[in-house]
């Protein structure tokens, strides 16, 4: 199964029979309906797709999705960032709140806050507090899991 598949959702499609009035016909057409059914699942992080943290400004970052819609969660998406030697994940901000532990490494943090996130820290940032992770002087990957609550729940 690829990693963009969503491992722990069973797609059924049910057919249903309805009728509409076009006009002075009726016609016949069936409406697929997708049930899910939720189920555990374990992957290895390295199959989640890797790709370049998408913001104006960031240089050697990069992000996976680990945990997210697209993978069935309902409430929070899991994410694995990875900030190289030379990389900066500038100022930005957003309406969620971040929950984030450092894994490897350590990055100056930008924004009010000053001073540094090392291995086995704990960082929070409340919702719209302008943040970012700078690690242009250091020597290994700033690597951090960082959780949000899913918004969007569309």
């Amino acid at each position: 199964m690829h990693s963009d598949d969503i491992p722990n959702i069973v797609h059924n499609l049910i057919p249903i029979l309805a009728i509409t009035d076009s006009g002075s016909n009726w016609l016949p057409f069936i409406i697929e309906v997708r049930r899910s059914v939720k189920v555990m699942y374990v992957v290895n992080f390295n199959e989640r797709d890797i790709t370049n943290v998408d913001l104006p400004g960031a240089k050697n970052a990069t992000v996976r999705w680990l945990i997210g819609t697209r993978t069935g969660a309902l409430n929070y998406a899991m994410r694995l960032f990875e900030i190289a030697p030379g990389g900066i994940v500038p100022l930005h901000s957003h309406e969620e709140e971040h929950q984030i532990f450092v894994l490897k490494g350590k990055a100056k943090l930008i924004g009010e806050l000053e001073g540094y996130a090392k291995k086995d820290d704990v960082v929070f940032v409340p919702p719209n507090e302008p943040h970012g992770y700078d690690n242009t002087e250091g020597t290994e990957v700033f690597r951090f899991i960082c959780v949000i609550p899913l918004l969007n729940k569309k």
